[in-house]
């Protein structure tokens, strides 16, 4: 069984430097946290990191995950691409399995314990449950769909307002498959995105990991960036 979420006082900002295990892709750096408990202790989960795309090669146990810090505003649009394997594997030597217990991601709190990687949740849990090719929310509005996690499936998740959001769930080529909601009870607390595999030896893929910012502090941005242009001519 997953560990309950509960509070830490050491901060994601300061677990990057501090975590032994990190990769790099998306143009972030994830924390990486190793299952606390493993069907066979001699095999450990990997994790990977190449240009805009990280992955996760779980093992039967806890899950394995990774977290990149985050800071957001209302209007902000986070979005990225979740994929999982279905391959027949045998990593642990109890014959092979093609099974996913499931494939998560989710906005965690500022604080994560570095031993574990338990963490208390801040938003629904975007995940496919078991085996099957259905998708839902944990903690939120929208039902389930089917969605194949091989083919992968193409997620905008829109902070619409300082206790709420919308997850857009569209195919990778566009087509809208869900719309899910929920609330959140402190933006300001949201300290960190994360992805776990629970209780499976498949590789999940997270891929493409943008945050775009809401309009109006893109225009500011900007507008900023060509003011010092100007000065730096003057």
């Amino acid at each position: 069984m997953k560990l309950a979420g509960v509070g830490f006082a050491i901060s994601l900002g300061a677990l990057l430097s501090a975590q032994a295990g990190t990769v790099t892709f998306s143009g972030r750096d994830w924390s990486t946290f190793e299952t606390t408990h493993r069907d066979n202790s001699a095999i450990p989960a990997l994790y990977t990191g190449e240009g805009n795309t990280g992955t996760i090669r779980g093992v039967f146990g806890r899950d394995p995950s990774i977290i990149t810090p985050v800071s957001l505003s209302v209007g902000d649009v986070v979005s990225f691409d979740l994929y999982c394997t279905k391959d027949a594997i045998d990593l642990v030597g109890d014959g092979n399995s093609d099974w996913v217990g499931d494939f998560n991601a989710e906005f965690v709190q500022q604080s994560v314990n570095p031993a574990d990687g338990s963490y208390s949740r801040l938003t629904g849990r975007m995940i496919w449950y078991n085996d099957s090719a259905t998708l839902n929310q944990n903690g939120g509005d929208g039902g389930s769909v089917a969605a194949s996690h091989v083919d992968g499936v193409h997620f905008d998740w829109t902070i619409d307002a300082p206790n709420h959001y919308t997850v857009q769930a569209s195919t990778i080529a566009g087509a809208p498959l869900q719309a899910f909601t929920g609330s959140i009870a402190d933006l300001s607390s949201i300290g960190g995105f994360r992805v776990g595999l629970w209780d499976s030896e498949q590789t999940a893929m997270i891929k493409n990991f943008t945050i775009v910012p809401e309009p109006s502090s893109l225009i500011l941005l900007v507008s900023g960036l060509a003011l010092a242009g100007f000065l730096r001519r003057r």
